[in-house]
């Protein structure tokens, strides 16, 4: 099963590869410096890690990790600002929320959208409570959707938590 699920993975990494190299080579825009061709280390650059991010005190937050190995935080959520933190190309990037759909727990709804200019991330995100958790939940798994108006599409599974500090 587990040798299934390395498969699986693979098999994803590169069908999301493909799409990433046939964006590049067919969008001009925010990353056309980007080459035509990208290998694996270049695709899990466009997107990277961010830093730690910090709650204050009666703040929630959305963290949301790659579902991968290496489970770098991709996404950060501020609930009490509605907006949301992404690396993009080494740069940190906050984009405000413009639309958000379901019922929010903690501040953070299970379908949202986010942009800065010509930039939109879409998340769709499966939210639960737990009974052993409180001022908090999981997202065991979800989709963040980056897309540049007329240009790159990519789709990444994510799964994290929603955190709350106490006030």
């Amino acid at each position: 099963m587990a040798h299934d699920l390395k498969a699986a993975r693979g098999f994803i990494l590169a069908l999301m590869l493909s799409v990433l190299v046939s964006a590049c080579a067919t969008s001009p825009g925010r990353f056309s410096d980007t080459p035509d061709s990208l290998d694996e280390k270049a695709f899990t650059e466009l997107i990277g890690p961010l830093r730690p991010q910090q709650l204050h005190a009666g703040q929630c937050g959305l963290f949301l990790w790659t579902r991968s190995e290496e489970r770098e935080l991709v996404f950060f959520g501020n609930s009490d600002r509605a907006e949301g933190k992404m690396m993009i190309a080494d740069e940190e990037t906050t984009y405000a929320r413009v639309s958000a759909e379901g019922g929010a727990v903690f501040g953070q709804h299970p379908r949202q959208t986010f942009q800065n200019g010509d930039v939109t991330v879409t998340l769709i995100l499966e939210i639960e409570g737990r009974a052993n958790m409180s001022g908090g939940a999981v997202v065991p798994r979800g989709s963040l959707r980056f897309e540049q108006t007329g240009g790159w599409k990519l789709v990444l599974p994510v799964g994290g938590l929603i955190a709350c500090q106490p006030g």
